[in-house]
């Protein structure tokens, strides 16, 4: 096949190969479906991320035949999640009470989890390019899409285009998994003065993973005044630390030589709490900070762009809610399905994104209306002061209701 003299046409083309990507592309190879998997990174590769998967994440992962695989890399489970307020009053949680079914959550690198997915995407017989990025895209009059693409680094298989080689393909299925800085929904602004850019909250998200000895692997997370944190154990002697402050607490934690360092970041946002303060005099970052700006709200309306959007392209869920992951890969498999329903009636892909955003919002909104009420007030350190002292008792329910 050469690439370079015709217009390569492909049945399914999703772009960005992280969780809601690669659970699209297998369960679509699973119903006998030929994808496309295309990503600007090279794989393993680092994501902010709070490493957490709820127990809403299990059933995806059985269903896509992969959850097994996932727990013999992880540690061991996570049984327990202790959430403190300002003044180190804990809420103790059980992982159970989520999900009978499911009574655990698991933790392990973002980065270990993604390269397991695609690794078995590619078993199956997902084509994955990676190091490739779209430059450009046109809408057919008639249904579908033509996209410019071009290699970001050389590539050692000669079948695939190469650096500054002309490339271009199209695909009546496209679909956007590339996070919540969408190159394609970059490009779709820009083309559309109809189309809104989404709702974007102004904090900024921290990572960095630690030295840390843990006897076990429960999450703690931390409230502090103007955002919260997260400690949670990923290896024998590693955890996830991650944070969401104001862009004020991210600014002013920078180290005189400009450069941004774990220890002042952390001093005026997670050490203000005291049962995190003395956790933080033990540990040590392994790695750069990482930061990022911009998530979306959870009042995002759905997307108006002209292709199908899964995962945080869609939609950034906030982080306390630790249903992040499960949510980027159930939207992954919940649009793959719509895909091969309406693809077997014949319908156009208009309508099967539609038929996509009905399902979505069916599948979501109760839960992303749950989280608009708790989490503000779960924030409040006032409602902390008078509800942390009471509220433990009645945790089984409320846990079962947040769900």
């Amino acid at each position: 096949m050469t690439l370079l003299d015709d217009t390569r046409q492909i049945p399914i083309l999703i772009c960005g190969a992280g969780l809601a990507g690669t659970a699209c592309a297998i369960k679509l190879i699973q119903l006998g479906h030929k994808v496309v998997l295309l990503d600007k990174a090279k794989f393993p590769r680092r994501k902010l991320c709070g490493e957490f998967l709820g127990p809403d994440a299990m059933p995806i992962l059985e269903s896509l035949g992969i959850l097994e695989a996932v727990k013999e890399q992880c540690r061991k489970p996570v049984e327990n999640i202790h959430i403190y307020n300002a003044q180190g009053q804990a809420l103790h949680i059980k992982s159970e009470w989520f999900r009978q079914d499911y009574p655990y959550a698991l933790a392990l690198p973002r980065a270990e989890l993604d390269d397991l997915l695609l690794r078995y995407a590619k078993s199956l017989g997902v084509e994955v390019w990676e190091e490739y990025e779209v430059q450009d895209y046109q809408q057919w009059v008639g249904g579908g899409f033509e996209l410019s693409i071009h290699a970001l680094n050389k590539n050692d298989d000669e079948s695939l285009p190469q650096l500054n080689e002309p490339f271009k393909l199209r695909t009546p299925i496209l679909i956007d998994a590339s996070g919540r800085n969408s190159r394609l929904a970059n490009l779709a602004y820009r083309k559309e003065e109809s189309l809104k850019p989404a709702i974007l909250e102004t904090n900024v998200g921290v990572q960095c993973h630690v030295q840390y000895e843990s006897r076990n692997t429960d999450l703690s997370m931390f409230f502090f005044p103007g955002g919260y944190g997260g400690l949670q154990p990923i290896a024998n002697d590693h955890a996830n630390l991650c944070c969401w402050m104001t862009p004020q607490q991210a600014q002013s934690g920078r180290a005189h030589s400009g450069r941004k360092t774990l220890a002042s970041l952390l001093a005026n946002t997670l050490a203000l709490n005291q049962a995190a303060k003395p956790l933080l005099n033990s540990i040590e970052a392994v790695e750069p900070v990482q930061m990022v700006a911009g998530l979306h709200k959870l009042n995002r309306p759905p997307s108006e762009l002209p292709f199908i959007s899964i995962g945080d392209a869609l939609l950034t869920v906030e982080p306390f809610s630790g249903f992040g992951m499960a949510h980027a890969l159930k939207s992954g498999v919940m649009a793959a399905d719509c895909i091969d329903a309406n693809q077997k009636e014949g319908n156009p892909y208009p309508v099967i994104r539609k038929q996509y955003l009905q399902c979505y919002q069916k599948a979501f909104k109760a839960h992303l209306f749950r989280l608009r009420i708790f989490q503000p007030a779960l924030n409040s350190p006032t409602i902390q002061t008078l509800l942390w002292p009471v509220i433990n008792p009645a945790l089984p329910w409320l846990t079962a209701l947040y769900r």
